[in-house]
């Protein structure tokens, strides 16, 4: 029973595990590929415990979890006490992330556009997350990532990397590199921090803000125009006029 709870406890912690989260995910028209990367990058805590009254160090924890399977999609099925993989159940790619600077576990799975709503690496971090794949748009919003923070006290940073064939009509990215669009999520900021993005399926698509635009500069054009107009036609009245007055 004793093992079967450190076990339990493990998978509990297999998102959480290291004090920085790189999560990049690159949306095309073949899908979602969902990339998630848990690291400690000071090696000298690498063999502290990170359970009370256990003897489960950090490095153990990693070495444990790298080899079990982990369900990709969120709450459908898989047995969190055994390391076997149950048909019917989709799991992440994991490989064991091990050199000098870093060590930790990287996931990997790729969603069909309808499924990425579910996705298990999401949906137990933040408590509100959708992904509208609609006709024309793709609508991604999610906000309060506290869950991560709060499960593992470790965890300072989440940094959240997305790409994409598609045109990005709008978005509330922190910085935007190489079209790459980045959000940095800090513990102490992680309940408000909202991830916001609309992406379009079709290069020539209009959101309706920029058919507004359209439409007033449009409007501005032709007043522009009538103004140019009835100020032509008031000087050419005017000096015509003045002439006539001089014979």
């Amino acid at each position: 029973m004793k093992k079967t709870k450190l076990i339990y406890c493990l998978i509990l912690s297999i998102f959480l595990v290291g004090c920085t989260a790189n999560y990049n995910v690159n949306i095309t028209e073949n899908g979602v590929e969902e990339t998630v990367e848990f690291t400690e990058n000071d090696s000298s805590k690498w063999d502290d415990i990170i359970f009370p009254h256990t003897d489960i160090t950090y490095r153990s924890s990693v070495m444990e979890n790298v080899n079990w399977p982990t369900g990709s999609f969120y709450q459908r099925g898989g047995n969190p006490y055994e390391p076997i993989k149950m048909d019917g159940v989709e799991y992440y790619n994991q490989e064991l992330i091990s050199n000098n600077e870093s060590l930790g576990i990287k996931y990997n799975y790729t969603f069909a556009l309808d499924d990425y709503n579910e996705s298990n690496a999401v949906r137990s971090c933040f408590k509100n997350f959708s992904f509208g794949n609609g006709k024309e748009t793709i609508q991604i919003y999610a906000k309060d990532a506290s869950n991560c923070f709060n499960a593992r006290k470790m965890l300072e940073n989440i940094k959240i990397t997305l790409t994409s064939s598609y045109k990005v009509v709008s978005h509330n990215a922190d910085k935007v590199e190489d079209e790459k669009y980045i959000w940095n999520v800090e513990a102490e900021d992680a309940g408000n921090k909202k991830i916001e993005m609309i992406l379009a399926k079709d290069e020539n698509y209009v959101s309706e803000e920029e058919k507004q635009n359209n439409n007033y500069l449009t409007i501005i054009f032709v007043a522009g125009i009538f103004i140019v107009i009835i100020g032509g036609a008031a000087l050419y009245l005017y000096f015509k006029n003045k002439s006539a007055s001089k014979l």
